[in-house]
């Protein structure tokens, strides 16, 4: 019994003296004194971003024929300005219908220049957009020049049977002859009968106007007579004109309409300048260059009222015209 009690009494002093704290802890640190050893964060500012650019094309497949939007976009650091692009004159498989800038997208740690181009694709196949060369201007007077690589563009056809073609249609190779030229023969006797219908039928047309022409009724001889009277009296009246104006006009009407009823030359209708640049009427072909003068003698006379008019000479190219009606007239048959 009394090791029982020894016993339990050295496990009552073993278990009082395990709950006792091995050592006292330190008190904590005053709270301001823990504020001023805290260290303070430091924000990281982000850096600005290098310039670049490159094309961005919206859909990135485009069918030909569609109208599509090619833009080139510049990412610069704040208060950068992008010099004004000039766009290519002329891209292989491309129409290039309007340029337009957009506006410029600004953050805080980058802008965002905009440039779009307007295309339309004319051809099938693979295509190559040119380099395009870029100027930056920064705030402090720098200038920065990137070169933009050129850009890959796929056109592709809009048949719903050939979507996924994307190169031109070449030529269809010929069929192969047979082995035996017998089939030759008939084809050529074909061809030599349709080249004798043509050749014949050509004759036949040909033969058809010059029966029409010779069967064509001659105009009255009592025309021709009234012809050349009718201009004779016309060009006598504007001789007679006190006005001068007057005159050249009632003159150079009645060239044009001699010329118009004589030699079936189309004077009427038409001003000197554009009948220079006709050939000459068959019928006077070697008095147009006359008939052309005069004309041109009188409207210096019509046009230009502000120019001095010379009575004299006005008078001249009257006289002109009615030896020009005079010398026109046939000969008369001995």
């Amino acid at each position: 019994m009394r090791r029982l009690a020894c016993v339990a009494a050295a496990c009552l002093a073993t278990g009082w003296t395990a709950s006792l704290p091995l050592a006292a802890a330190a008190p904590p640190p005053d709270a301001g004194q823990a504020e001023e050893a805290a260290p303070t964060p430091v924000a990281t500012p982000f850096a600005p971003p290098l310039p670049r650019a490159s094309f961005v094309l919206e859909p990135p497949r485009v069918r030909i024929g569609d109208l599509a939007a090619l833009e080139l976009v510049v990412v610069t650091p704040p208060d950068h300005r992008v010099r004004p692009l000039e766009a290519p004159e002329a891209v292989p498989g491309f129409w290039l219908l309007g340029t337009q800038p957009l506006p410029v997208e600004r953050t805080e740690t980058r802008w965002i220049h905009r440039f779009r181009l307007q295309i339309r694709a004319r051809e099938l196949g693979v295509f190559l957009w040119p380099a395009q060369k870029v100027e930056i201007d920064g705030p402090d007077g720098t200038h920065t020049q990137l070169e933009v690589p050129a850009h890959t563009i796929e056109v592709a056809s809009v048949l719903p049977e050939q979507v996924q073609r994307s190169t031109p249609y070449g030529l269809r190779a010929p069929s192969l002859l047979p082995s035996d030229q017998g089939g030759l023969l008939p084809g050529a006797a074909i061809g030599a009968l349709l080249t004798l219908f043509c050749v014949g039928l050509v004759a036949l047309v040909r033969r058809a106007r010059r029966l029409a022409r010779s069967a064509s009724p001659a105009p009255p001889a009592s025309d021709v007579p009234a012809c050349f009277e009718e201009a004779l009296c016309a060009l006598a009246a504007a001789a007679a004109e006190p006005d001068v104006q007057r005159a050249a006009d009632s003159a150079a009407l009645a060239l044009r309409r001699f010329a118009s009823h004589h030699f079936r030359a189309p004077t009427r209708a038409a001003t000197t300048p554009e009948l220079r640049t006709v050939p000459a009427p068959y019928l006077m072909h070697a008095r147009w260059p006359v008939f052309l003068g005069l004309l041109e003698g009188l409207d210096e006379a019509r046009f230009r009222p502000q120019a001095s008019l010379r009575e004299a000479s006005v008078r001249s190219q009257v006289q002109a015209a009615e030896a020009f009606v005079r010398d026109s007239a046939p000969a008369e048959p001995r």
